[in-house]
């Protein structure tokens, strides 16, 4: 009785929260990522930190929707990852393209690599890997045109090409770090809906042959029952045109010849009851037998 109630009692409420964010992730990306990006993203465009637009300041609104097209498509990047890569790559492009750089948005780039590798087609998680690492090449470029811009050719250092190529090799390692968890994650996605697809296929074919032996028992059933019944019958009306003719001139056979019609007639309903339970106990066990899914063969 308890085990019952148990069942039947609803999930608890954290339960039902995580069931709930699962099946809506843009909720947990764009609150937990997308949000706090763009209000840091924000601040810093609003107090023009860091951006220069071609020796100059960058205007405030260029700097926000640059940042916004890079970081709002992280809402989705679950759902339709390669539309979100693209994005994100439109938005960071423009940034290196009109010198105003990426900020914090850059940390939308390993978040939607990582999406595209686990969720997107292998030609789309490839695809934009490459976009990300001749992007790390955009951005050592882009840090070299600003200190071209602050000093002359002639006072570039060794030093300052060192730091370009380590901020070059930091962003291409980053990206290449957050493809390879996404796609070892794809992998195992993909393994698991195979192995998925697979039980539900076994699980089809085991409901097809238990129905396939229990239409094979049916009729083997039937084909007793039509001899059960046609030797019966056969006996039975032997018996009674036999009892017809001696029941004037020898009562007691004919009394013989009725009792062996009811006692054939008895054993005949007796097995055909005998066969009817058999067939009624198959379909009651075909309707309670549970469906077993993929989490049973599973668990």
């Amino acid at each position: 009785m308890s085990a019952a109630r148990d069942d039947t009692l609803p999930d608890p409420w954290h339960v039902r929260l995580g069931q709930g964010l699962t099946q809506r992730p843009w909720i947990i990306d764009g609150g937990l990522i997308a949000l706090p990006l763009t209000l840091l993203s924000v601040l810093s465009a609003a107090q023009n930190q860091g951006y220069t637009f071609f020796g100059g300041p960058a205007p405030w609104g260029l700097v926000f929707a640059l940042d916004l097209l890079t970081i709002l498509p992280l809402t989705v990047r679950r759902m339709r990852p390669a539309w979100a890569a693209g994005l994100i790559a439109l938005g960071a492009l423009g940034q290196i393209l009109t010198l105003v750089g990426p900020g914090f948005s850059a940390f939308t780039v390993p978040f939607v690599l990582y999406s595209v590798a686990k969720f997107g087609s292998r030609r789309a998680s490839r695809l934009y890997l490459g976009v990300a690492l001749a992007g790390a090449v955009l951005l050592g470029l882009y840090a070299l045109v600003q200190q071209l811009l602050v000093l002359p050719a002639y006072a570039i250092r060794l030093e300052t090409l060192f730091v370009v190529l380590l901020m070059t090799g930091f962003a291409a390692a980053v990206a290449m770090v957050a493809w390879l968890l996404g796609d070892l994650a794809g992998r195992r996605r993909r393994e698991i809906a195979a192995i998925t697809e697979r039980n539900e296929l076994l699980e089809r074919e085991r409901d097809h042959e238990t129905r396939l032996a229990a239409d094979a028992e049916r009729m083997r059933i039937a084909r007793e029952m039509h001899d059960v019944v046609s030797h019966s019958m056969s006996v039975m009306i032997a018996q009674a045109d036999g009892g017809r003719y001696v029941v004037a001139q020898d009562p007691q056979a004919a009394a013989g010849a009725f009792e062996t019609i009811g006692r054939t007639g008895r054993e005949a309903l007796t097995e055909m009851r005998r066969m009817l339970g058999v067939l009624r106990e198959e379909r009651e066990s075909l309707l309670v037998q549970p469906a077993r899914g993929w989490r049973t063969w599973s668990g």
